[in-house]
């Protein structure tokens, strides 16, 4: 609970696990020296300095312990205090994302190493062009990402860390393709003719847990796995025979 009914200035800090403590002592002071300078004696309390200690950059400053806390506990009209972007969050996303929210909470960001203060009008013109900037750049990103996927279906290369059912991931880094994956496609083929031939997925299930059989990395096959494979082998079959020319009823 907040520790008055005023208006409340809270710090917040965090080291990673290898730094010392004399890098969180730093910040601590740095923060509370700016509420004291500029807050202070415009009626606003002081609810101390929140600190991650041992905490890595890469974890999203509401899923950090004490990050957490103080975001919990600042209310309307309250100020958090940081002293630097990397300190405060793990990237311009987590930042742009904690500032849409304080903002829409009508709580101020006051970001030292970039000069940023919500509560002032000039401050929050500099946050709503920062966020414009971010979508603008998410955007070409996303633009970005659309064309090197489409590139490398055209090229037959790998557009995940998954590949499609049907098919595996062959050839050194850097180089790397889809190529059929015979062995899986066997198994899907004995699915769907199981499946088509009566047999529910259940069934199925503990048939190949009976037998055996197992996925092309050794592991078994679950439930989800597969009804995925089932489904995937009817679909791969419709569009083989498309490709060809055939006129190839399949079941679904």
């Amino acid at each position: 609970m907040k520790p008055t009914d005023m208006p409340t200035c809270y710090g917040y800090a965090r080291g990673s696990t290898g730094e010392q403590l004399d890098t969180l002592k730093i910040q601590q002071e740095v923060v509370e020296k700016e509420y004291l300078h500029r807050f202070k004696d415009k009626g606003y309390a002081w609810g101390g300095v929140y600190t991650d200690q041992g905490v890595s950059g890469s974890v999203c400053f509401a899923n950090r312990p004490e990050g957490f806390k103080v975001n919990l506990v600042m209310e309307r009209g309250d100020v958090l205090i940081i002293s630097k972007l990397d300190r405060g969050f793990r990237n311009a996303g987590d930042f742009l994302n904690v500032l849409k929210d304080l903002a829409r909470r009508e709580i101020a960001l006051v970001m030292l190493d970039m000069n940023l203060d919500t509560s002032t009008p000039v401050g929050r013109l500099m946050a709503s062009i920062l966020a414009v900037f971010a979508e603008f750049e998410r955007d070409r990103m996303r633009e970005r990402l659309a064309e090197s996927v489409k590139q490398r279906r055209a090229e037959g290369r790998p557009t995940s860390g998954m590949p499609p059912y049907g098919f595996k991931i062959v050839g050194p880094r850097g180089d790397k393709r889809l190529a059929s994956d015979t062995f899986t496609r066997n198994i899907g083929s004995h699915i769907v003719r199981w499946v088509d031939g009566g047999m529910t997925f259940d069934a199925v299930y503990f048939h190949m847990l009976r037998e055996k059989i197992k996925t092309r990395k050794g592991k078994e096959w679950g439930e989800r796995s597969i009804r995925h494979a089932y489904y995937s082998e009817k679909r791969l079959r419709l569009k083989e025979a498309a490709k060809n020319g055939e006129t190839h009823e399949v079941k679904t």
